[in-house]
């Protein structure tokens, strides 16, 4: 498994090296978007956003949307998310992230039931990933 400052930095041999892409999923919904907007404002690297259903949209005239995190990262060879979906869409969205072949992702939404965040990171210890948020250990 890659660590995580790995993930977010790269090596100083990287064309994005401390630049590293970001997926927003959930970029189009008012909590996704306030986000996303200051994420950028702050300096992150904004690649991509998903959100079903809107795919060949621009956010913020900028940023491409699509409707698939697998067609996000082909586009964009990104393997960092974050998601900003209700809880309800929590699970689907980080399978989504995950067999896509994302191996950092940033999980904001609350009130997630147990057994999806169970699922959530065993499925990214089988793919080698890893899953922070709000609770993480070591994580301020």
């Amino acid at each position: 498994m890659t660590g995580i400052f790995e993930l977010l930095k790269g090596n100083p041999r990287d064309s994005d090296y401390e630049n590293k892409g970001v997926i927003v999923q959930g970029i189009t919904g008012s909590y996704g978007s306030l986000h996303a907007k200051q994420m950028i404002k702050y300096g992150t690297n904004v690649v991509a956003g998903v959100t079903p259903g809107k795919g060949g949209q621009k956010f913020e005239d900028k940023v491409p949307v699509y409707n698939s995190m697998q067609e996000a990262v082909d586009a964009t060879n990104a393997k960092i998310s974050i998601i900003f979906v209700p809880a309800k869409f929590f699970l689907s969205a980080a399978k989504d992230a995950l067999n896509a072949g994302i191996k950092l992702l940033v999980a904001i939404p609350e009130h997630v039931p147990i057994r999806d965040t169970m699922e959530t990171i065993d499925l990214a210890n089988q793919k080698g990933a890893i899953v922070i948020g709000p609770n993480t250990p070591g994580i301020p």
